[in-house]
């Protein structure tokens, strides 16, 4: 239920603080390369099926295509930026932000694995779906705090002159997300609170959302995910925040339960 109240717009929100942070390349490329390949195993694990919408990863492409634009090309992207050297803390404590973003959906994955017609269909499917759509919400606006300076993507939108094309792109993302989201928040909330009142739990996750959102939720973001997944550098295994490596021990026991 906690991890539920992460939203889709902190993921762009997530790279752009990234990007201001640290330099594109290589620190950003390999962040981005492996906080999503470890968020899309991680999920792909217990079979997750994502999906972006259209409209909204071209809007999301146009703005990348832009701030590649104003930074000279590849060339220019490259050597944009003033961060030093990236160091070993610094480097996983960015990976919680990659991995942080979007991993709440992971914890409900089997509301979706049930309707897929083989395993290898919701496991190919997941591991596309995180590793690029996520990737690509990160490396967006990475590269737009890259170019600009600015961890906000309202502002790089702005900056660029696509402040309306953004809003509607936001919209859409939250649209065509919150509505899943709010099916995971009401599934999860049933089961804790043991209930069947599935529209009072909806109501009262909205309206607690939307109590944080005011009470200024997202400034503490960041530090929000990385108390709730921990370092990286005291997990066995990086990238897998302790709340939700609780529920995939439990899978891998049930799993292995059923087998003896």
């Amino acid at each position: 239920m906690l991890l539920g109240f992460t939203f889709f717009s902190a993921t762009m929100w997530g790279g752009g603080s990234l990007g201001v942070a640290f330099r594109f390349w290589p620190d950003l490329v390999g962040i981005i390369l492996c906080g999503s390949a470890i968020l899309a195993v991680y999920v792909a694990g217990l079979g997750y099926v994502g999906y972006k919408s259209g409209l909204s990863t071209v809007l999301i492409a146009v703005s990348a295509s832009v701030a590649l634009r104003d930074a000279g090309g590849g060339a220019g992207l490259l050597t944009a930026g003033s961060a030093g050297a990236l160091t070993v803390a610094e480097a996983l404590e960015a990976l919680t932000i990659v991995v942080g973003t979007f991993v709440s959906g992971g914890t409900q994955v089997a509301n979706w694995t049930r309707f897929s017609g083989s395993a290898r269909v919701a496991v190919g499917s997941t591991l596309l779906a995180f590793f690029f759509g996520n990737g690509l919400m990160i490396a967006a606006g990475a590269v737009g705090a890259t170019v600009y300076g600015l961890s906000d993507i309202v502002e790089v939108l702005a900056a660029q002159g696509l402040l309306v094309a953004g809003v509607l792109m936001l919209f859409s993302n939250i649209w065509t997300t919150q509505d899943n989201t709010i099916y995971n928040f009401s599934v999860a909330g049933c089961h804790f609170c043991r209930t069947e009142r599935r529209r009072l739990v909806t109501f009262v996750g909205a309206a607690a959302g939307t109590l944080l959102a005011l009470l200024g939720m997202y400034d503490w973001l960041i530090p929000y995910m990385v108390a709730m997944g921990g370092s990286l550098a005291a997990l066995v295994i990086p990238g897998i925040p302790p709340v939700n490596g609780i529920v995939a021990a439990f899978v891998v026991y049930a799993c292995l339960a059923r087998l003896t």
